[in-house]
């Protein structure tokens, strides 16, 4: 992850194990990866008037805390071998027939295959883990914000 302190004074603790953010000592614990999306995610962390510190509540903003940036997720496309295979077409005659009054056709090249018990390749894409490496973590300055520390007493 790439830290970087926007201005000069005491910034929040955070701490990072794979995936996973935590800031404050753990009052705020987040994974990144399940925020992650097809596109890139920016998540805002500040407090507002009393002290509390939220996420992504503009309407409440006293003073940022830090933002982080999640690089929009990555995928990769592999061929793998489909292990399904048919012995004998099981579907009724009635259906087949309706199936070919409705214009549904198979792909007779597949079928054949399948129906001799030969392995099938598929293309199929899947989603890559979060990269901590293209992560942005930017920390702002928390001296004089007043950061309610919740510490059992009331």
């Amino acid at each position: 992850m790439k830290v970087t302190e926007l201005n000069e004074g005491k910034k929040i603790a955070y701490a990072v194990k794979k995936t996973v953010l935590t800031l404050d000592g753990g009052r705020i614990a987040l994974d990144l990866q399940k925020y992650q999306k097809d596109y890139p995610v920016t998540l805002d962390f500040m407090t507002d008037g009393e002290g509390n510190m939220l996420m992504n509540a503009f309407d409440s903003l006293r003073a940022y805390v830090a933002e982080v940036r999640l690089p929009a997720c990555e995928t990769e496309t592999v061929e793998v071998e489909d292990e399904e295979t048919v012995a004998a077409d099981t579907t009724p005659a009635d259906e087949q027939d309706a199936a070919a009054q409705a214009g549904v056709t198979e792909e007779t090249q597949d079928a054949e295959a399948v129906a001799q018990g030969e392995t099938q390749k598929k293309t199929v894409t899947r989603r890559l883990p979060l990269d901590m490496s293209k992560v942005e973590l930017d920390l702002f300055a928390i001296g004089g914000i007043y950061i309610n520390q919740l510490d059992g007493e009331f």
